[in-house]
């Protein structure tokens, strides 16, 4: 009875463990410093698949380049990730130029021809799986650019259909359909966010990262915006989110403190 007893409670763990949600990303002692000092050291992280993790920090470049590293979009010089089922590995030298020029350079040299090329290849697949909204300093947008062709140029980046007709229908998922013939400049903050996510899900990844939720909105208006960011992780999505607000942070299912870091060295 007692061996039966034992294989009931084995399978039933097994079945659990199965149900749990996994680490999709998983940092220990995680730095990056550049020739303009250190953005973050010794962050420890493990964000479930389908949670939504909030950064809190203050707004500028070391939380986004954080936000950016965990999903393997910006290198790092210390530490180990994991994305997905990829380890990453550091680069080797710990000054490795502007914090502008870091943002997607890869992993940087391996210790053979062979390694390095496995790290590249890691590091390309995992990026693969990652899909980002605007992140200020770092992607940008011409002004006069129509939504319709912005989705359209999005689409095609990743391989989709990228007609007019595929555009129209992916602005219209996300509600922004009426505003296809609006230019960038013509969008309020609220919309701009809107769109991020839009084109942050065009290659349907399964890590989004997103940033400036707060930036021009009201408290209202950001925390509308983390529920909605809730709603796609509870459909199996994993998010990583910029925050200020610690309000807001405690919305998101796990937080990570960039506890004492000022951004005076990257400005």
């Amino acid at each position: 009875m007692d061996e039966t007893r034992d294989i009931e409670l084995a399978e039933q763990a097994v079945e659990l463990e199965a149900q749990a949600p996994w680490p999709l990303i998983e940092a220990s002692g995680l730095g990056l410093a550049t020739s303009r000092g250190v953005l973050f050291e010794g962050i420890d992280a493990s964000v479930p698949k389908g949670a939504v993790c909030a950064v809190l920090g203050p707004y500028g470049i070391k939380r986004s380049a954080l936000i950016l590293t965990l999903c393997s979009r910006c290198r790092f010089t210390s530490g180990e990730l994991r994305v997905g089922k990829y380890s990453m590995e550091p680069s080797p030298s710990p000054h490795a130029g502007s914090v502008l020029r870091d943002f997607f350079a890869g992993l940087g040299a391996a210790a053979s021809d062979n390694s390095r090329a496995l790290a590249r290849r890691a590091a390309r697949d995992a990026r693969a799986m990652t899909g980002i909204g605007f992140f200020s300093r770092v992607n940008s947008v011409r002004p006069g650019i129509t939504l319709l062709d912005l989705a359209a140029a999005e689409l095609h980046l990743y391989g989709r259909p990228s007609s007019d007709a595929h555009a129209h229908e992916h602005l219209r998922m996300w509600g922004l359909d009426d505003l296809a013939d609006k230019r960038f400049r013509e969008l309020d903050a609220q919309q701009r966010c809107r769109l991020g996510l839009c084109l942050g899900m065009a290659g349907e990844p399964e890590i989004l990262a997103v940033e400036d939720i707060e930036v021009g909105l009201a408290p209202y208006q950001s925390r509308h915006l983390m529920g909605y960011l809730k709603k796609l992780a509870g459909e199996g999505l994993t998010v990583l989110v910029g925050c200020v607000d610690p309000v807001l942070a405690a919305q998101a299912d796990c937080v990570i403190e960039l506890d004492g870091l000022s951004e005076e060295a990257s400005e």
